[in-house]
């Protein structure tokens, strides 16, 4: 699978989706997220907003060496962080 991510493939058939194609897969991204967002003190309100940025972190790594590979991890490492602190702080 990182063979699949960090060779192009990925990329290549992301964008040979048709567009109900990849809409059907952000509908069953949203869903998967709702579902998460039944842990207790997590903000189910912005469920739409928090399955989009997480589909952005992945989606960033099919751009690691633009964002640059020297401080991809860590990149990474900050976005996850920053998303899942958004997802549980208080009101």
């Amino acid at each position: 699978m990182l063979s699949f991510l960090t060779n192009g493939e990925m990329e290549r058939l992301i964008r040979k989706l048709s567009p109900e194609v990849a809409q059907a897969h952000v509908e069953e991204d949203d869903m998967i997220v709702e579902q998460l967002l039944l842990v207790p003190n997590m903000k189910a309100d912005k469920s739409k907003v928090f399955s989009a940025a997480l589909r952005g972190i992945f989606l960033s790594m099919l751009h690691k060496q633009e964002i640059g590979e020297d401080v991809f991890d860590e990149t990474l490492e900050m976005l996850i962080h920053g998303v899942v602190m958004k997802m549980f702080e208080g009101e």
